[in-house]
C-alpha cells in the first residue's frame, strides 16, 4: 500500500495529560508520519456560474491525487442517476458546460489515485441561470410580418417556439431542429415581440425583436435629390425608403411626421455632410441609417428650428449610426415639447461637441426619453454628454412632471470631458434611470447636484474614478470590459463577470 506523508516539527503538550506523561514516561518521539488508507478529500470548492448554464469549479489539490471524478446530480442530493460524470480529471478546475438552465444541482468530487482508495466525495450546490441559446436576431433576419430566429442547442433538446403578443405557437419541425433555425410568419409591422424556446415546458432561452415596418406603400429613393423633393411634399406618415449609396445633402427639412429606413436592411445608406432640422409639429422615425456629418456646416446631426407650435412628435432612432458630427448630436434649443425619444441599438463615433452638448435640450423637453443598447465613442470630450436645462416653467400648462430618462445597457467609452458630467439634467422634478452601463476611460463626473437619481445600479466604472462615488446602489464594478479592439471601433466585451451579469450591451 502507497503511504501518504504529513510532516511536523514535533507534537506540542495540547492535552492536560499531557505534562503528566512527559513526568511519569520521559520523552515523547516525534512523529514522523501518518500512513492514510484512502486519499484526503478535495477542500475550498468553489462553483460559479458563467454564461447561465456553464458552472466552473475550483478546488485545492490534493497530495497523491493523480486525477479526480465530477459528478452532477439534478435537485438537492446525490440520489438517483447523475446527470453528468467526468472522470479523468487532471487539474484542480473544471468548467461543466451546456447544464439545463434555472435548474439547482448537487456536484460532488473526489480524488482519485494509485494503490490507494479515491477519497470521500466533497459536495457543493449550484443553480444555473435562466439559459440563452437564442443568438442574437439579425436586422437582416427581420421584416415586417415575419422573422428568423437562429439558435445553439448545445447538444439539449428544443420543441417549440412561443412568440408574444399573440401567443403564437410554432411546433419545431426536425428540420428546423437539425439546421438550429426557424422563420415564424403572420407577424405584424411595427410591433416588439418576445420569442421564448422551449424543450416542452421548460424555456431555454429568450430574445426581443421588433418588426418592421410595412415599406409597401414606401416611396423609394434613389439620390439625393429625390430625398430632397420628397421631403418637401411628404404627407404626414409617409415612408422614404432609401436605397443603398451614398446621399450628400447638406440638409433635411423635416416638417411632418414620417420615416427614414432603410430599403436593405443589410445595406444601410450614408446621408453625408446631413443636417435633419425638424420643423413645427413633426415627428421622425429613422431606422438602419448611417449619418456622417464629414464637411457639414457643423451643427449637430439632428436641430431643432423656431416653431409657432411648439408640440412635436415622437423620435425614434434604431440601428443607425453618428459619426464625424462637430456640435453634437441631439439639440433642441427653441420651446418644443416632444412627445417621446427613443435611441436605441445605434453607434455614436466621434461626435466632438464643440460649442453644444451631446444630448442637449436648452428650452426643449420630452417626458420620456430612453437610450438603451447603444455604443458612445469617443464623443463630447469637452463637453457633457445629456443635458436637459430647467425650461420647466415654459411648459406648466403641459402636466410633465416628472422628466424621466432610461440609460441602460450602453457603453461609454473615452467620453465626456474633464470637470463636465455625463448626467446634466436641472429640469424640475426630473427621474435618471442609470443601470447596466459601461464607463471606461474618462476623467468626467457622474452627475450635476440637480440631477435626480431614481435607480442607479450595477454599473461598471473602468478607469473612470469619479463615478464611484456611493450614488449606486446594488453591485459597482470596477473591471475592465476587455473590449475586443476599441481603437478600430469594436468595442465587444470580453470580460466574463461582465458577461454573465448583462452588462453593456446586449
Amino acid at each position: 500500500m502507497k503511504k501518504q506523508f504529513l510532516y511536523t516539527a514535533f507534537l506540542g503538550a495540547v492535552l492536560l495529560t499531557g505534562g503528566l506523561c512527559i513526568t511519569a514516561c520521559g520523552d515523547v518521539d516525534e512523529i514522523h508520519e501518518l500512513s492514510l488508507s484512502r486519499l484526503l478529500s478535495p477542500t475550498e470548492l468553489s462553483a460559479r456560474i458563467r454564461n447561465s448554464v456553464n458552472v466552473e469549479l475550483e478546488w485545492r489539490a490534493v497530495p497523491g491525487a493523480s486525477a479526480y471524478t465530477v459528478e452532477i446530480y439534478e435537485g438537492e442530493t446525490a440520489e438517483g442517476t447523475a446527470v453528468r460524470t467526468i472522470e479523468g480529471i487532471t487539474t484542480h478546475s473544471y468548467t461543466v458546460s451546456s447544464l439545463q438552465g434555472g435548474t439547482k444541482f448537487l456536484i460532488r468530487i473526489k480524488a482519485t489515485g494509485t494503490d490507494i482508495n479515491d477519497s470521500k466525495w466533497t459536495e457543493i450546490a449550484a443553480t444555473t441561470g435562466d439559459e440563452q441559446i437564442f443568438n442574437t436576431v439579425d436586422a437582416a433576419d427581420i421584416a415586417a410580418a415575419s422573422v428568423t430566429l437562429r439558435w445553439n442547442a448545445n447538444g439539449n433538446p428544443v420543441t417549440k417556439i412561443v412568440l408574444t403578443p399573440g401567443d403564437i405557437n410554432h411546433t419545431l419541425t426536425e428540420t428546423e431542429i437539425a439546421n438550429q433555425s426557424a422563420t415564424l410568419t403572420g407577424l405584424t409591422e411595427l410591433t416588439t415581440y418576445t420569442a421564448t424556446i422551449y424543450n416542452d415546458a421548460k424555456a431555454r432561452g429568450t430574445v426581443t425583436f421588433t418588426t418592421l415596418r410595412d415599406l409597401g406603400g414606401a416611396i423609394q429613393i434613389a439620390n439625393a435629390e429625390e430625398l430632397t423633393s420628397a421631403l418637401a411634399n411628404a404627407e404626414d406618415g409617409a415612408i422614404l425608403a432609401l436605397n443603398p449609396g451614398t446621399y450628400e445633402v447638406a440638409k433635411l427639412e423635416v416638417k411632418k411626421t414620417l420615416t427614414l429606413a432603410a430599403l436593405e436592411v443589410t445595406q444601410k445608406p450614408i446621408l453625408k455632410t446631413t443636417i435633419i432640422r425638424m420643423q413645427a409639429g413633426a415627428g421622425l422615425t429613422m431606422t438602419n441609417i448611417v449619418m456622417d456629418g464629414t464637411g457639414s456646416t457643423g451643427d449637430q446631426a439632428i436641430v431643432y428650428e423656431a416653431a409657432t407650435d411648439y408640440h412635436f412628435g415622437a423620435v425614434s432612432i434604431e440601428n443607425c449610426e453618428f459619426r464625424n458630427y462637430t456640435k453634437g448630436f441631439f439639440y433642441a434649443n427653441v420651446k418644443a415639447l416632444i412627445e417621446s425619444i427613443s435611441i436605441q441599438n445605434c453607434h455614436f463615433g466621434d461626435i466632438v461637441c464643440s460649442g453644444g452638448d451631446f444630448f442637449d435640450l436648452r428650452q426643449a423637453v420630452s417626458p420620456s426619453i430612453t437610450f438603451r443598447n447603444n455604443i458612445v465613442a469617443r464623443c463630447a470630450t469637452t463637453r457633457d454628454l445629456f443635458r436637459i436645462d430647467n425650461s420647466s416653467a415654459s411648459f406648466t400648462a403641459d402636466a410633465l412632471s416628472p422628466i424621466v430618462l432610461r440609460v441602460e445597457n450602453n457603453v461609454f467609452y473615452r467620453s465626456v470631458g474633464e470637470g463636465k458630467r455625463l448626467l446634466y439634467l436641472r429640469f424640475k422634478d426630473n427621474q435618471v434611470y442609470f443601470n447596466k452601463n459601461i464607463v471606461a476611460q474618462t476623467t468626467a463626473n457622474k452627475k450635476h447636484a440637480d440631477t435626480g437619481i431614481a435607480e442607479m445600479a450595477n454599473n461598471d466604472y473602468h478607469e473612470a474614478a469619479k463615478f464611484v462615488d456611493g450614488t449606486d446602489t446594488g453591485t459597482v464594478y470596477q473591471l475592465d470590459p476587455q473590449f475586443a479592439d476599441p481603437e478600430n471601433g469594436n468595442l465587444t466585451v470580453g470580460n466574463q463577470t461582465l458577461i454573465d451579469e448583462q452588462i453593456g450591451v446586449q
